[in-house]
């Protein structure tokens, strides 16, 4: 169902924990899947956005990371895209 989709972003809802440091279960809304989700201090109940990163039919893996804001805190990154500089002020005249 979701091989050739690494990549993707999926809603679920996290339905197990594996222990804080290490990630949990997260059930998938659409497509009905579930899998292993890694990330700290993943929320069990809460809904989530997780990102697709393996889907393996041969070994019968698949397996999520959080994705969005708690997974850059997570992974001590910062969203893509350009970076904005402050405004600077203009000398006063």
């Amino acid at each position: 169902v979701l091989s050739g989709r690494e990549g993707e972003q999926f809603s679920g809802v996290v339905v197990d924990i594996a222990n804080l440091d290490k990630g949990g279960t997260v059930q998938l809304t659409e497509p009905a899947v579930r899998g292993r989700v890694e990330g700290h201090n993943v929320p069990l109940g809460k809904r989530v956005e997780v990102e697709l990163t393996v889907a393996d039919i041969d070994k019968r893996q698949v397996r999520f990371a959080l994705a969005g804001a708690g997974a850059r805190a997570d992974r001590g990154t910062k969203p893509a895209g350009p970076e904005v500089a402050p405004a600077s002020r203009a000398p006063a005249s």
